[in-house]
């Protein structure tokens, strides 16, 4: 779901930023469900880009898009359970988010929104380390209502949904972003950094 409504949060600002790639770190149980419902199943991805009219051809996101983490030992992790799952984790946000700010021409805009507070955090310091004046951490939000719902984003169009006896008009949801502020360490420590 945060996929989508950070999508649908930049394509429908005031300044529209529309993004090239989608990249998710995530674990196998996390995997499913966005193969499941993002890219199978209902394919809420497929569906935003038919309601605001984007070719999904130019946003690269499919499997190969998701990077699941895995332990000391190779072996996808479901959840970061333990020390040494958390440090395996470490290591290869870090490594997925230098490799993607390696390229001066990019901009990285990473949401922490979503998933284990763990993630968030190992996400946030990697972003200290690698990312460049023109990067972004960023999180999502809607009202506490739209938590129990099958929300994905606002629609463009009226569609009432029953949630917890109340109807929601998803297209009257306000999605809410926050910017969060972060020293970048990338200009001060440099090459050390390798």
């Amino acid at each position: 779901q945060v996929v989508t409504e950070t999508l649908c949060y930049y394509s429908q600002n005031e300044t529209p930023i529309n993004f090239d790639e989608v990249h998710v770190v995530t674990g196998t149980v996390g995997k499913g469900l966005i193969m499941d419902n993002l890219l199978g199943g209902p394919n809420y991805f497929d569906q935003y880009c038919k309601d605001y009219s984007i070719n999904k051809e130019t946003i690269l996101f499919n499997e190969s898009s998701i990077h699941v983490l895995k332990d000391e030992n190779d072996t996808p992790l479901d959840d970061i359970k333990t020390v040494s799952q958390n440090k395996a984790a470490i290591n290869q946000v870090f490594q997925i988010v230098s490799n993607l700010t390696e390229d001066e021409d990019t901009r990285l805009i990473t949401s922490v929104s979503g998933g284990r507070k763990t993630m968030s955090v190992i996400m946030g310091q990697a972003m200290q380390f690698f990312a460049r004046e023109q990067d972004r951490i960023i999180h999502v939000i809607v009202e506490n209502i739209i938590l129990s719902a099958d929300f994905y984003y606002p629609t463009p169009y009226e569609k009432i949904v029953k949630v917890k006896d109340q109807e929601i008009d998803f297209n009257k949801v306000t999605l809410y972003l926050d910017e969060l502020p972060f020293i970048r360490l990338r200009p001060i420590v440099g090459q050390l950094l390798i």
